[in-house]
């Protein structure tokens, strides 16, 4: 069970850098541009040598590998950066956060259980039914539409 245990924690290291160099990589590649986000927050309007020298202090100019390595670094040893919108740590947006989202994650997994167990019990009374069909209906309409 120990052995098993380090295996799955193990294997979960490379999934975690291949899912934050993904994540990373997405950022990188949408078209919103942070110093523009940056300055439109500030309600300013930098001229074009303003908007280079905060890419510049911001290591946006740097490449992709440089910018991620950059990125990895602070992460891993804690730092997750500052929120330009804001202006705090992120660190501190994301904790203030995390109570409601277990709040909002436990009830639904709470209210899902209330709803899915009784109806798929009464699913398993009246096999091939019309109420079995019915919510087989309803469950594949709800799996099936976008969120």
């Amino acid at each position: 069970m120990k052995k098993y245990l380090i295996g799955r924690i193990l294997f979960i290291i490379p999934i975690m850098f291949f899912l934050s160099l993904f994540t990373f990589a997405l950022t990188y590649l949408s078209p919103s541009d942070p110093v523009t986000l940056y300055y439109d927050r500030l309600g300013a309007k930098p001229d074009k040598q303003m908007v280079e020298e905060t890419k510049e202090e911001m290591g946006l100019n740097d490449p992709f590998p440089i910018q991620y390595g950059r990125w990895l670094n602070r992460a891993v040893h804690g730092n997750l950066g500052t929120s330009y919108y804001y202006k705090t740590s992120v660190w501190s947006e994301m904790t203030s956060r995390l109570p409601n989202t277990v709040i909002l994650t436990v009830s639904t997994v709470l209210l899902t259980i209330l709803i899915a167990v009784p109806l798929g019990i009464l699913c398993a009374v009246f096999q091939n039914k019309w109420i079995d069909y019915l919510l087989r209906f309803i469950s594949f309409l709800g799996v099936s539409m976008p969120s």
